[in-house]
């Protein structure tokens, strides 16, 4: 009988090791934490196998999003990542290794699958997929500082006349995730100006702002560092 206790009690620890549960966070419409009594989404957080499990709901309890986590602080997404509409429809679709993008998808509000020529497989990522949603480059922040410093030429300008600073440039992204309507907000030279607005014309089509679940067209901003 003591054995079986004994059993039992260890099996229970293995249970409790494997499938931990993390206080519930509470979120306002721009994802920053906010009260209990006054939230628009909320995250479950489990941790299971080694890895953080991470639901976060839409106020009215649909699902919004259920993704993998090395880490949650730093977050360190490794594992599938899916997406959510608020009807339940699926938006994308990711799987990442280390914090790292490998395929990604998306589906439009009528469940019409996205195509992005850039992207090698299926499955994207939709970092911060919401009702209203501000367009993004695919793979997020870090995906695009790489494109930049891939492709970004400084100009002998830049030590002959020893010039330094940043071009700012204003443009529209449309419902389709194309760059246009290109406009230089800050000014550096003439020669960085194009340079920059060059850099930007050769991007791949980034992920479009959403509203109420519809692909729209916005305007973004984009710093350029010489």
């Amino acid at each position: 009988m003591k054995e079986l206790l004994l059993s039992i009690l260890f099996y229970g620890m293995i249970v409790t090791c494997q499938a931990q549960k993390l206080d519930t966070l509470y979120y306002d419409s721009k994802w920053k934490s906010a009260d209990k009594k006054d939230f628009t989404y909320y995250r479950l957080t489990e941790f299971e196998n080694n890895l953080y499990v991470l639901k976060d709901y839409y106020k009215d309890g649909n699902i919004q999003m259920m993704g993998f986590y090395k880490s949650v602080e730093p977050e360190i997404k490794h594992g599938k990542f899916t997406w959510y509409y608020p009807n339940g429809g699926i938006r994308q679709k990711s799987f990442y290794q280390d914090d790292s993008l490998k395929r990604t998808n998306a589906w439009n509000a009528n469940g019409l699958s996205i195509k992005y020529p850039f992207l090698a497989d299926v499955y994207i990522e939709g970092t911060y997929t919401k009702p209203d949603m501000e367009p993004q480059f695919p793979g997020g922040e870090i995906e695009l500082k790489k494109f930049i410093k891939a492709n970004q030429k400084d100009s002998k300008i830049l030590t002959d006349q020893k010039i330094s600073g940043t071009v700012v440039l204003n443009f529209k992204i449309s419902a389709k995730g194309k760059i246009n309507s290109i406009k230089i907000e800050k000014s550096l030279n003439s020669i960085l100006d194009d340079e920059a607005v060059r850099v930007l014309k050769i991007m791949p089509n980034w992920f479009p702002g959403c509203k109420n679940g519809v692909n729209v067209q916005k305007r973004a901003t984009q710093i350029f560092y010489f």
